[in-house]
């Protein structure tokens, strides 16, 4: 027994010592790895060529930020560029209240959240194939504080944090549209709040926005041009009681998608139509739908609304006049166009909403909200009162003696008062 007793000491023993050695031996290669990957803080202060992966043009000159564990500060006004094709993925990037400008042709990942004051354009190629100019931020949000230009093609995308823009972001169309139906897509992932201006240009370009869950979020100016489409998905568009949504273009896809209005809706491009084509659609009680007309054709000479399916008809309608148009009685405009539509307007109670041009009928249907004119204005009696002052400055009546086949007789007659003599009845 105790020959057995020893020998599984023994054997216990050699196998912590066994365990001991593999745990070290662990030990020394992690820290060998980690030696050989240790982070390092690059700074842009050596701009020479312009190119962010040429050595010497960070210090240390050693190299440049090209690891997931580098960190890189651009502290120089002088532009920066990641060229087309390139791939760039490091852990953090600063850029100082400066006037910089980042022109990423090909790939910049960022794990850590990212602040942008100064100008970035995702330049990319412009090419029917492929993705180029592409900012990701994958561990944080990616806030735009100055002016980010997307150009076709290129992609935007950010992580739990999504994309805040309280500057400018402007999605570019490209400059020579391919034939035969093909689209430019400029694609954005991950949630998006803008509380700056956030254009999206015509030009034959679709946005592809986020995914099933992800949601746009608009506190200030989203502007989709004609020729653009803006496509949330199966997500939601929500424009925020401080916004303005407005633009001739396409909302949504087909696919799916909900569109929600609290603050202010325009359609058109000055005049023209917006056409929307997410799932559901509601105008909610504290949203506008402002309306301009300028003349009779729907989406051309006045605004309109075109829905693809169903809509929820809510809020104020506001009715704008532009162009020195005046409606005359019975005319007819279709401002809201659907398939489903429910709802009515709430300042226009009895079905009927008065401006200064004139009073209209508003008629609600499954397919269209209708507006009639019915009544327009007629001259006030100050109005015609300084009609008649016009013309007593103009003219008097005079008491005349006028000799006839029977004697003299006296007659009124509308004289003409010339301004220095007295007038001859």
């Amino acid at each position: 027994m105790r020959g057995f007793r020893n020998s599984t000491s023994q054997w216990e023993l050699r196998r912590a010592w066994r365990a001991t050695i593999r745990a070290t031996l662990s030990t020394i290669i992690l820290l060998a790895c980690q030696a050989l990957g240790k982070s390092v803080d690059y700074s842009w202060s050596n701009p020479g060529s312009g190119i962010w992966s040429q050595t010497g043009n960070w210090a240390p000159a050693t190299g440049f930020p090209s690891n997931s564990l580098d960190n890189a500060t651009i502290d120089s006004a002088l532009p920066l560029n990641v060229a087309e094709n390139s791939t760039i993925s490091i852990r953090s990037l600063s850029i100082p209240q400066s006037p910089v400008t980042l022109n990423v042709g090909g790939t910049l990942t960022v794990a850590n959240a990212l602040i942008l004051p100064g100008i970035v354009n995702l330049t990319g190629a412009d090419k029917p194939t492929g993705i180029a100019g592409q900012l990701k931020v994958t561990g944080g949000s990616l806030t735009n504080q100055g002016t980010l230009n997307v150009g076709a093609v290129g992609a935007l995308g950010a992580g739990p944090g999504g994309t805040i823009n309280w500057g400018v972001i402007n999605l570019l169309s490209p400059i020579n549209p391919p034939s035969g139906g093909f689209s430019y897509f400029d694609h954005i992932t991950g949630d998006v709040t803008n509380r700056g201006t956030f254009e999206i240009f015509g030009n034959n370009l679709n946005v592809e926005c986020g995914g099933p869950s992800n949601s746009f979020t608009n506190h200030a100016t989203l502007l989709i041009d004609s020729g653009a489409t803006l496509a949330p998905y199966q997500g939601t568009l929500l424009n925020a009681t401080d916004g303005t949504l407005a633009g001739g273009g396409v909302i949504g896809n087909g696919i799916g998608g909900t569109l929600n209005n609290h603050g202010l809706l325009s359609p058109g491009d000055g005049l023209g139509r917006l056409s929307v084509n997410t799932q559901t659609v509601q105008l909610f009680a504290d949203g506008t739908l402002q309306i301009q007309i300028g003349g009779v054709n729907p989406g051309v000479t006045y605004d309109q609304l075109a829905l693809r399916s169903a809509g929820i008809i809510g809020g104020n309608l506001d009715l704008e006049f532009v162009n020195g148009f005046v409606p005359v009685l019975n005319e007819t405009f279709s401002i809201v166009t659907g398939s489903g539509l429910s709802g009515q307007f709430i300042n226009a109670p009895g079905n009927v909403i008065t401006t200064s041009v004139g009073t209209f009928a508003v008629s609600y249907s499954a397919s269209e909200v209708l507006l009639t004119v019915v009544a327009v204005p007629e001259p006030s009696g100050a109005g015609l009162l300084s009609f008649a002052a016009v013309l007593c400055t103009l003219f008097r009546l005079r008491q005349c003696s006028k000799t006839g086949a029977d004697g003299p007789t006296e007659v009124f007659k509308l004289c003409h008062r010339p301004r220095r003599r007295r007038p001859n009845c």
